[in-house]
Parts: C-alpha cells; structure tokens; sequence
C-alpha cells in the first residue's frame, strides 16, 4: 500500500515540477514536493512479518507449557509406577504365601508319625493351634489299609501299595487332608481329614483358609486323567516309580502298581486383593534299592551256627511266628497239601535245579519215618512204589495208614526205598514222623514270593558255610543264582545301593533329613532311646556302640533305613527290622532276631561279622515298602495358575 502511494507522489511531482506547475495550499511550491517526495523516498516502513518485538515471550511461553507436559507426564508415570510397585508387591506377597503354604504341607507329610510322642525330627509332636493329639504328620493311608493284612483292591497281593485303590464301604481313592487357619481341629470323616495349620495363631499368612470355600491347603492323591492305561477308569490312584522307563503308572490285572503314590498340594495365598494360585505333584524320596542277597558282607563270613538266611523272596508281611505253619512242612507253600501222606506234595523250590541249600548236614536226603528201636525197616523194594497198605498179602501189619510205612526220600519228595517194620508193628517211633519239617525246612515257606528270589550270602570274599553248620538258602535259576555268591570283586556303598552318584549326593537327599540320630543314643551306654523307624543315621565310627535293649521303645517293629559308621548291638530277642540294614562296622545279635529286606555289614578289621542266631531274610516287598516309606518328600512338577 504505502510503496503504490510513493510512486504516485513522484509522479505528480515530476509531471507538475517539471511544468514548473505544483499547487499545495493555492501557492506552487516545486521544493516543497521535492522535498516530500524526499523524505517519503526516504521513509523506513516496518515489515509487519519482520516484525521480532516479543518473541522471547512467546518462546518462554512455549517452554514453559513443556516444561508442564514434562511435569504432568512424570507425575503420571510416578503414579504408575507406584501402582505397579505395589501391585507387584502384593502378587508377589501372595505367591510367597502360596509356596509358604506348600511347604508347610511338604514338611508336614514328610514328619515322622509317632502319634505325637516325640518333637521333631525323632516324631511329629507339635503343641500348637489345638492339633488332635499333638500329631502334626500327615498320614496317606489313615484307614490303614497298607498294613491290615488284607488284599483290600482284590489284586490277589495283601498289603501292597496299590491297596490305596480300595472302592467299596468307601472310595479311599478320593482321600485328601485340608490344612485350615483355625485354632481347633475339626472332626474328620472317612476320606477327608480336617486339621489346623501349625502356623502360630495369630500371624498366618494368609495361604488357607478358615471355612471350606475352595482355598483350603489341600493334600490329595494324583488320578489318571490321562488314562494311562487306557482302561477308561481315569479316578485310580497314579504312581512313581523311578527305577521304570516311564516312572508314572497304574495298577492294572497284568502289572500291579509299584513305587509311591503321587500327591497333588494345591495352595492358594493371598494378601489384600491379590490370590496366588499353586500346585505341585510331590512323591516320597523314590530310591531304586539294589540288594544282591539277604546278607551281603565284605569279609568271610564269620556267622553264627544256629542262624539262618534265606535269599527267598519274602513278602513283606513276613513277621517272627509265621515259620510255624504246622503241617505241610514249613519249606512248603501254605496252600500245598499231602503231608506225611505224601499224596499231593509239591515242593516250593528246588524245581529250577539250582543248588538251594548250603549248611546243615546231609540236606538231600531226610529220614520220613522210621521204625522203633531196635526194629528195622525190611523188604525194601528198591522202587518208588510202596506196599499197598490195602494189601495184607505185601503189608502184614495190615495197616492202612501210610504213617506206619518206612522211608527215605530227597528233598524233592522223590522216594529212594521203601518198607515196613519187620517186628511189633504197633511200635513205630512215631515221635520222629516229623523230623523233615523240624531239622532242614525253611522257615516262613507260606511267605514266599514265586519270582524275585535272590542268594542267601553275597560276599566279596569266599564262603564256607558249611563249617559252621548254618542254613542258608537261595537261589533262582539253574547254573545263575546260587544259594551264596562269593569273591565279588567290588564292594557296594551305601550310596550305590540307594542309586546316588556320590556319598555326599546321599547325604544331602536323606541322610541329612534323618530322624534318628546319634543325639537319640544314651550317653552313656549307647542305648538307643527312640524307635528304630524311618531314616537311621548312627554316625559313631570310633565312638559309642549302638546298643538296642528290650528297654528301646518298639525294638520288636523297626524298619526303614537304618545306617551305622560304627558298631551294631542288638542286645535283646524279639528284635524286628524291615528294609535296609548297612553297617559299616560289626554286628552282634543277642539271641534271635528278624531282619527283612537286606542286611548289609562290611566289618571292621579282625572284628566278629554277624553274631548270634538272627534270620535273615531277603524281600524286595520289604525294601521298596518300607526303606521308600522312610524317605521325604519331594517335588515332581510344578504349575503356578496364576495371580488375580
């Protein structure tokens, strides 16, 4: 606008100047519009667009509302982060809650069961919250159907861990205990067990409840949701058993179930509005035992004259009284018949044509019935056939019962010869009919396992049993197992016999979580003054002698594991063991005793071995019964379901 009207000036200017015409207030002045269009010339006009006047306002202005989004920003974030600080709090307070609670479980399956007799780790005695009887330990089988004598799952084995399975007068199989934040115990019923946590009143976390609303600390067993069977039946109880390819199995008709049954703890913590969720599978410690004999030694054995061992495969039943069968002969099964007549008689071993027996004298053949003294049994007929008792013409005594017959056979009931008393046939030594079954039987026949069986000794050096005139017996298959296997080159460790790679492998999994120790022995005489139940660790090399005397309690009905760094004294009769026995020093048995399972003694040097008159039985039953019933628990798996 205004550089238009400055041209328009200087037009005027040199159009009328330069006529020497210029009108401005009716006089011509050419100077003064030379000078006004001078000076308009020469005007400086601002550029409204260059115009920078208040632009370090603007820009402050600017900076500051950045400078307020920043503010705001952080502010936002720190809010935020708060949140989520606290929020990972709590989640993470919850889930410590929930393993919390997992390992009060864990710890409490795993307590010894004394009944509440004595405080951890010698029993489960805790005084806390109004627990029933002082009994923290957690029973699986509080129906004690694994120890009732009874096949109660109808497999046709009495006692064996599949029995868990029972379905009838109630479904065990649905057994579980809950573990509630109360400070009384409530009633139980058949399958479920109610009890209080052992946590001190007051300050629980919070990883159970008070009421049955689904966030209870729940033990329960592991079924077969997958169907490993394939039978459809996906309510049985699942097993673990370590020493197979797949270590998960069932009970089925063909292959009855074997290790320790699985156990589901399910777990929930919480803390304000935050639930944790877990839950693991856990299975007692499952050690794969290997046992090569019912005695295994690293000396020659130095055993007692009057002691037996069998390498049989016992049932784990077994207990002292159960060799006194009566009639048949203890050698034989229960369920056999035809003693002293000898008409159905089926020997329980020996039918594989190994070598069976070791000790004793003459033990092939045995003297069935003989005639009185100074009588003779006559008119042997050199044959298997005996006179026919029906027959006065081949029997004069006319006898009918085949008692009053004279005979020799082996062991096999074979008979070598046969007669008949050639004087006063009404006098018969009678009292001698049962000499078979007293002199050379072996005890425990009705207890006897049809496969499995193993040597009565297994020793690093050679045997002579014979000498000592002891029964041993053994033996599985023709021209492999023997009666005794001797000078074995290498000595087993214990660790090697429980399936751990080291010494210290054992002892961080089971020895140091032992509940009897050396703290459990009397000062002064070694005497041992808790049960001799569960894991067993006698650590007294160069120390006091173990002693077990009448006076320990429940000396007669020990088992698990028992190990000794030192010296072993059974000083009393009665004395009961099942499941492993290993000693690395010597053993001394006062009078009988029963040891079922394996009996493992390496002895000192120029020290006694095996004292006294034990039996000495092998049973794998008793080994994977009641050694794994002795061990912790541990985990399998474990699945966190999430926070809420």
């Amino acid at each position: 606008m205004l550089p238009r009207l400055f041209r328009k000036v200087q037009e005027i200017v040199r159009v009328e100047c330069g006529n020497r015409r210029f009108t401005f207030g009716g006089r011509v002045s050419c100077e003064v519009a030379q000078i006004a269009s001078n000076r308009i010339k020469n005007m400086k006009i601002p550029n409204p667009f260059k115009n920078e006047r208040g632009a370090v306002l603007v820009i402050s202005l600017m900076f500051l509302a950045i400078l307020a989004l920043l503010g705001s920003t952080a502010v936002f974030l720190t809010t935020t982060d708060m949140r989520i600080g606290g929020n990972y709090k709590t989640n993470t307070q919850a889930f410590n809650f929930a393993q919390a609670g997992i390992n009060e479980a864990i710890y409490r399956l795993g307590l010894f069961d004394d009944g509440g007799t004595n405080a951890p780790p010698s029993g489960s005695m805790i005084n806390v919250n109004g627990l029933g009887g002082n009994n923290a330990a957690i029973n699986i089988d509080p129906n004690g159907l694994l120890s009732n004598g009874a096949d109660d799952d109808g497999n046709g084995a009495v006692d064996d861990i599949s029995d868990l399975n029972f379905n009838g007068a109630y479904d065990n199989r649905t057994w579980k205990t809950k573990i509630m934040l109360k400070t009384s115990d409530d009633a139980d019923t058949t399958t479920t067990i109610y009890t209080p946590t052992i946590q001190p009143s007051g300050s629980w976390l919070e990883y159970a409840s008070e009421t049955e609303d689904g966030n209870e600390l729940t033990i329960e067993f592991k079924k077969d949701a997958d169907d490993i069977d394939g039978d459809g039946n996906t309510a049985e109880i699942v097993f673990y058993d370590g020493s197979l390819a797949n270590p998960y199995n069932v009970n089925t008709v063909a292959t009855p179930a074997t290790g320790q049954p699985v156990l589901t703890i399910s777990s929930t913590g919480r803390t304000g509005s935050a639930i944790s969720r877990l839950q693991v599978e856990v299975v007692q410690q499952p050690v794969d035992i290997t046992a090569e004999a019912a005695v295994m030694v690293d000396m020659t054995p130095a055993v007692g004259a009057a002691m037996l061992i069998s390498g049989f495969n016992y049932d784990g039943t077994v207990v002292s009284g159960d060799e006194n069968v009566g009639s048949p002969p203890k050698w034989l099964k229960s369920t056999d018949a035809g003693f002293p007549d000898q008409t159905a008689v089926i020997t329980a071993f020996r039918t594989n044509d190994a070598d069976n027996y070791g000790g004793g004298n003459q033990p092939y053949i045995e003297e069935l019935t003989v005639c009185a003294a100074g009588t003779a049994c006559v008119n042997f007929t050199g044959s298997p056939e005996c006179p026919d008792p029906n027959n006065p013409t081949n029997d004069p005594c006319n006898y009918s019962s085949p008692q009053f017959r004279c005979a020799f056979v082996d062991i096999d009931n074979a008979l070598i010869n046969c007669g008949w008393c050639d004087t006063d046939c009404s006098v018969l030594d009678v009292n001698k009919e049962d000499k078979w079954e007293l002199d050379d039987g072996v005890p425990y026949g009705g207890k006897l396992e049809s496969t499995g069986h193993k040597p009565g000794i297994w020793s690093t050096k050679l045997i002579d049993a014979d000498s000592n005139n002891i029964s041993v017996f053994g033996g599985n298959i023709a021209g492999s197992t023997f009666w005794l296997s001797e000078g074995n080159p290498h000595w087993m460790q214990l660790y090697e016999m429980l399936g751990f790679s080291s010494h210290q492998a054992l002892y961080d999994a089971v020895l140091a979580h032992a509940n009897v120790t050396v703290a459990d022995q009397d000062g002064s005489s070694g005497k041992l003054e808790v049960p001799p139940q569960g894991v067993i660790y006698i650590d007294n090399a160069g120390g006091d002698t173990l002693s077990i005397a009448a006076s320990t309690p429940d000396y007669d009905d020990g088992w698990g594991l028992m190990y000794v760094t030192g010296d072993l004294d059974i000083a009393t009769n009665g004395f009961q063991f099942k499941g492993l026995v290993y000693v690395e020093g010597d053993l001394d048995v006062s009078g009988s005793g029963l040891f079922v399972g394996c009996l493992a003694v390496k002895g000192a040097a120029g020290g006694a071995g095996i004292t006294g008159s034990p039996h000495l039985l092998y049973s794998a039953d008793a080994l994977n019964q009641y050694t794994n019933k002795s061990m912790k628990f541990v985990i399998l798996s474990w699945k966190d379901e999430g926070i809420n």
